[in-house]
């Protein structure tokens, strides 16, 4: 607070949901016997545009940034062997096919020819997965593929929800109720890879302009309150300190948050 002159509810949120996408994967809680459930937070803080969250964001999430940057130079090395043993896999196939097309032709056995077939769409290269653990803009049917993998975890964060409200993400909130409280959720399409999602983790953190949440979570056609989004989520909506952030000295230091990034890194 001292160094952003950002609101107390504001940080407290934003310290909050790193907490939350640090923990959840790991650590689920027990509120009565056999009533089981994730430790995952929703966040929403109503705040007008320069309220400074992108600056207190940066503080606590840097160790999740510095992960995602690190994977996404581990996917591109991936994605280039991946891409030699996909080609490979192609020219094998090619070549099987070919010799099983022969073998019928002449009236030859061809069983052997199928199971090598076989064998190889058993072990067609898969695409390589690396784990993300912060997204901001996406559709909902990206975020789905994203959360196809076991054990997936991450966290929709953004400095100004307009975006991911925009894109349609935050619009079928029916699916953020179910990943909320990690129920499992099918995807079937017709063209491409079906699948089913369960058994995951999803922090939430936005900073929403509050006539868009008012519009858009608080209208008369909204599904936040009778869907039950709004009962899962903490909403803080604090006085801005704008007008009130008066220079003061910056301290050489910050011994508690390199201790709190550190503990995420961990």
């Amino acid at each position: 607070c001292y160094e952003s002159k950002a609101p107390a509810a504001l940080v407290g949120s934003c310290a909050l949901a790193a907490v939350s996408l640090a923990c959840q994967n790991f650590i689920d809680v027990e509120r009565l016997p056999g009533l089981v459930g994730p430790t995952s937070l929703f966040l929403m803080i109503l705040a007008g545009s320069g309220v400074r969250k992108s600056q207190v964001d940066s503080s606590f999430n840097k160790p999740f940034r510095d992960y995602d940057d690190e994977q996404e130079r581990l996917k591109e090395e991936k994605s280039a062997r991946h891409l030699a043993a996909l080609d490979a896999w192609k020219i094998e196939v090619r070549r099987i096919r070919s010799e099983l097309a022969k073998a019928a032709k002449k009236g030859l056995p061809t069983k052997s020819w199928e199971r090598k077939l076989e064998e190889l769409y058993a072990n067609k290269p898969k695409e390589p997965f690396t784990r993300q653990y912060i997204v901001n803009d996406s559709t909902v049917a990206a975020l789905k593929f994203k959360l196809r993998h076991p054990f997936a975890s991450i966290g929709i964060f953004s400095d100004e929800a307009k975006l991911p409200v925009d894109s349609g993400l935050m619009r079928n909130l029916a699916t953020h109720n179910k990943l909320w409280d990690a129920g499992t959720v099918s995807v079937s399409r017709r063209t491409s890879e079906s699948f089913r999602i369960s058994n995951v983790r999803v922090t939430t953190s936005l900073s929403i302009q509050p006539d868009l949440f008012f519009k858009h979570f608080c209208g008369d056609k909204s599904e936040a309150r009778p869907g039950g989004y709004s009962a899962r989520t903490l909403v803080a909506y604090p006085n801005s300190t704008m007008g009130q952030r008066f220079i003061t000295e910056r301290r050489t230091s910050y011994p508690y948050l390199s201790k709190f990034q550190a503990r995420i890194t961990e």
